[in-house]
């Protein structure tokens, strides 16, 4: 029961955000170029990448989904129906809905970006922080001050500080679930090497290696998440209600709620996680990525098999990984263009196409 008031939960989300197309927009659907950041994509701005023309990574591309033009990407965060990823140059490009400017890419140079529900914030290379996207729940007002790294989730935000200390932000209550709305603002003395957040939670790396989460407090909110296992890790990633960290000896480990697997991660050995990346897809030290527990079944797990890849993120129904070749692909759910890194924003309104019909695996 509870699995399915998740999924139907999932659904009129998204549902809603195309009647809000629907009502707010006019004319049919289009891609614009992005004039918010500082450079192209190429001469091929539909989203369609011709991969025998330029595929680099010497592998077979047959199963390949929408893999971006330019190849120059060192790292990609993704959400429900928009993704942004971080060049070599530190610039931004970021495609998918755009309905609160999410997918418009600000000017100027960062060193990380990290993907919300309808917001996302990037740390500037000095340090400060850009949040941009839906202004609600405070998320669109960070601290001040120098930061290492941020993580974002629908309703909140944390940043993690030179000195380990972590600054939380947002949490206005959640108007479906209040009750549950307590424990993940808190700020954290810490120190923490790395942060990861979740949808009610957060956690953080120790220089000891060891995890420590806070939050999940209120009734239907612990699922075990924010119990850790007392094993050295390396890097962490958090999920909805679930959290997985890369242990001493580079295999996955995972806690939390795992309904459908998601705490059940493939055997094998991985590189660390990215920032916050991951949460259900990771990458083999091999480069080939593997994925576990989407429950959504939208194609979010359909990775492909043969080409090498850096690092991967996984949003609500769809999935991108830069490859060893600095290229973006991306798989699952694009009923937005979510997963068309081409793309750039998409401005127009899906019309009739119902977002649970259309999959894309």
């Amino acid at each position: 029961m509870r699995r399915r008031l998740e999924v139907l939960l999932a659904l009129g989300f998204l549902i809603s955000a195309c009647q809000a197309y629907t009502e707010r927009m006019h004319g049919g659907p289009s891609i614009e170029d992005d004039d918010g950041g500082d450079d192209d994509m190429g001469d091929d701005d539909t989203g369609d990448v011709d991969d025998d023309d330029d595929d680099t990574s010497g592998d077979d591309d047959d199963d390949a989904g929408p893999i971006s033009s330019a190849d120059d990407f060192v790292q990609v965060s993704v959400a429900g129906m928009h993704s942004c990823a971080l060049r070599t140059d530190g610039t931004l490009w970021c495609w998918g809905r755009d309905f609160f400017g999410m997918a418009s890419a600000p000017g100027g140079t960062y060193q990380q970006v990290a993907v919300g529900g309808n917001h996302n914030c990037a740390v500037r290379t000095d340090g400060t922080l850009h949040c941009w996207g839906q202004p609600s729940y405070g998320l669109e007002d960070p601290p001040d001050g120098v930061f290492t790294q941020v993580a974002m989730e629908s309703f909140h935000g944390c940043g993690l500080r030179p000195d380990g200390s972590v600054d939380c932000w947002g949490c206005a209550p959640d108007p479906w679930t209040p009750e549950i709305y307590a424990g993940q603002c808190q700020d954290q003395p810490g120190p923490y090497v790395q942060i990861a957040v979740g949808y009610y939670f957060n956690c953080g790396l120790t220089p000891q290696q060891t995890v420590e989460c806070w939050g999940c407090q209120g009734e239907g909110n612990d699922y075990g998440q924010c119990s850790p296992p007392a094993v050295p890790f390396e890097s962490i990633s958090a999920g909805t209600h679930h959290a997985c960290g890369l242990t001493a000896d580079d295999g996955l480990v995972c806690w939390g709620k795992g309904d459908d697997g998601q705490t059940n991660p493939p055997p094998g050995t991985y590189l660390p996680f990215q920032d916050d990346g991951g949460n259900q897809c990771a990458v083999h030290t091999d480069g080939l990525v593997e994925c576990w527990g989407c429950w959504l079944n939208w194609g979010e797990c359909d990775a492909p098999e043969k080409t090498p890849f850096v690092q991967v993120d996984t949003g609500w129904g769809h999935t991108c990984g830069v490859r060893a070749d600095g290229r973006v692909e991306c798989w699952g759910q694009d009923s937005f263009g979510q997963a068309s890194p081409d793309g750039g924003p998409y401005e127009g309104d899906p019309g009739d196409d119902d977002l649970a019909d259309d999959d894309t695996s």
